[in-house]
């Protein structure tokens, strides 16, 4: 089990308050755990080393959020697409409570220091109706050969026979229209080991979270997860970090079709798992656990960064290195606050591709103890990787 109590109200998973570290400004992440390298080329050296995180800046205000009526966004992590003006696009999910099968993406006009400067509505087509009790689209893969825009799909469902609402989730790939920005659903690409039967056996959430597409020019498209699994006895168990991966060319040649690629999930050494419901190998085994995770791949340090929250005050960060994944360290810890949805975003051409020096967007709530909409603002943090 996760290494906090979860439950979703609406659309989040509620992260029960664990240990808080201090904020250090430099911070290091040398250690590292051997595990084979999941992905792209193993960096020629360890490229974030150290890393060094500014005070939060904010982008978005409760009252600026007000004035556009986004009530509950962004309530996913949101994709992020750079228009050839220089301006920005932020894709994500409004929440509108408990029950409700949301199936509407608020796309915002903006910049990198101002996230919204108008707003407006999408649909998400093609969604098996009376199955999910609710649907958040979030992060983004623009495909630089085609254009092609994939985006990651939280299906969600209720387990039933329990009060306390658990939850079961499958993940799924959308196309969007450049245009309209209306996506489509294509398929589930991903669904835990832990089966939704065994999961309702346990009256255990399965979350999945709504997972960066991260394409780091070795001809795949991959996924990191925190996956779940069972016991020699059936109890539910995390992983905390999980990978799954397709073709680039085959996944959107699929989309163009309408449909969806197998995935194959990383598991003892080799992509040999199904995507949908296969064992998936815990790449940092013994930490805590991802919670919907933000990935990308910098090609000035040759590595995957990885940014998480581990409890409702705690965002961690870990990264590829030549021998396997480092250990995660702390990025930041605010007391008393509730961090979600954070989300990597590079300010060159390509929004997915940081450099050395990235920002990190996320949601805050003022109060950890609950989520309270009408005070949550988006703020952004710098953060820079030092090899030494």
């Amino acid at each position: 089990m996760l290494p906090w109590a979860a439950h979703r109200l609406g659309s989040l998973m509620i992260v029960a308050c664990a240990a808080a570290l201090a904020i250090t400004a430099v911070v290091s992440a040398g250690g590292v755990v051997a595990q084979p390298q999941p992905g792209p080329g193993a960096p020629v050296n360890d490229s974030c080393r150290e890393v060094t995180v500014s005070p939060p800046t904010t982008v978005l205000s409760a009252q600026r959020r007000r004035q556009l009526g986004l009530t509950h966004w962004p309530d996913t992590q949101p994709g992020v697409l750079r228009l050839a003006d220089g301006s920005y696009r932020f894709l994500a999910s409004q929440g509108q409570g408990e029950g409700r099968n949301v199936q509407q993406q608020v796309i915002t006009l903006g910049s990198l220091d101002a996230t919204a400067h108008r707003a407006s509505t999408s649909t998400v087509a093609g969604v098996p109706t009376g199955h999910y009790q609710y649907v958040g689209v979030g992060q983004v893969y623009r495909d630089p050969a085609t254009g092609e825009v994939l985006q990651t799909i939280h299906l969600e469902r209720l387990l039933p026979g329990h009060r306390a609402h658990p939850y079961y989730t499958e993940i799924g790939l959308g196309r969007v229209d450049p245009t309209t920005y209306r996506t489509t659903f294509l398929g589930v690409v991903v669904q835990s080991a832990l089966s939704d039967t065994g999961a309702t056996r346990a009256g255990f959430t399965v979350d999945l979270g709504t997972p960066s597409l991260v394409a780091p020019g070795d001809g795949y498209l991959y996924m990191y997860f925190g996956d779940f699994s069972a016991d020699g006895a059936g109890r539910p168990r995390a992983t905390s970090l999980a990978a799954a991966r397709t073709p680039v060319t085959d996944a959107i040649t699929a989309a163009q079709a309408g449909t969806v690629t197998p995935w194959q999930k990383y598991v003892d050494g080799s992509w040999s798992s199904p995507g949908n419901g296969g064992a998936a190998t815990d790449l940092q085994p013994g930490q805590r656990a991802n919670w919907e995770p933000s990935a990308a791949y910098s090609p000035s340090g040759r590595t995957t960064l990885l940014v998480a929250p581990v409890s409702r005050e705690e965002i961690r960060l870990s990264h590829t290195t030549s021998s396997g994944w480092s250990r995660q360290v702390t990025l930041w810890s605010d007391r008393g606050k509730f961090d979600a949805y954070p989300v990597i975003v590079g300010d060159g051409l390509d929004p997915a591709q940081p450099g050395r020096t990235f920002y990190v967007y996320y949601l805050q709530w003022q109060d950890s103890r609950t989520r309270d909409w009408t005070t949550a603002v988006q703020l952004r943090r710098t953060v820079t990787c030092h090899s030494t």
